[in-house]
């Protein structure tokens, strides 16, 4: 069995970015190839960059966009209506810096997300007027970084999205559209 290296510690770190010519620090950027994938035990995460407007936590939901192409799985944002079935996964680092879309310069915003796997907590946002059930398959919400039970569909029922979280317990009804973690299955891959 080949034996693997890693530059970046497990999956909760997140490498901020250093200026070029930093103290020769070799830390900054890109250091683990944009789209890389990683086992962690039964658990699967893939690294990216945040081409979101802001900086992204543990536990949002964040999607690819259809228009990065060839290069889609690398990049992640909040989900526009014309990609939320293109759910990337739930951010696994501890915070991902926004990121630019200029390549030719090593910039921050390099994270893990998990796409497949157990995920003890994802942002979600409940229904207001039914409490999603456990087996409910959530989909995500337009300019979001979470998933919302008003979205679901029942354990049974074909989903309508292949790239999907699937909640693994229930989740209070809320009136005042809080967003909450929740347990979920991710299969985003």
């Amino acid at each position: 069995m080949e034996k693997q290296v890693f530059v970046t510690n497990a999956v909760t770190e997140s490498r901020p970015y250093l200026a070029p010519g930093t103290y020769g620090r070799m830390d900054a950027g890109d250091v683990e190839g944009v789209g890389t994938l990683r086992w962690i035990g039964n658990k699967l995460y893939r690294w990216v960059q945040n081409r979101h407007s802001a900086a992204l936590a543990a536990g949002d939901v964040v999607f690819h966009t259809f228009s990065d192409g060839a290069d889609a799985e690398k990049y992640v944002r909040d989900g526009a209506t014309a990609d939320l079935g293109f759910m990337a996964g739930v951010v696994a680092s501890t915070a991902i810096a926004v990121g630019t879309s200029d390549e030719s310069y090593a910039d921050g915003g390099y994270g893990w997300v998990q796409v497949l796997g157990y995920c003890a907590a994802a942002n979600v946002l409940p229904d207001t007027n039914a409490t999603p059930a456990a087996g409910a398959t959530l989909y995500g919400v337009d300019g979001q970084v979470y998933v919302n039970g008003q979205a679901v569909t029942a354990m049974g029922t074909a989903p309508i999205y292949l790239k999907n979280l699937m909640l693994l317990e229930a989740v209070t009804m809320d009136t005042y559209a809080t967003v909450t973690t929740a347990k979920v299955l991710v299969s985003c891959l």
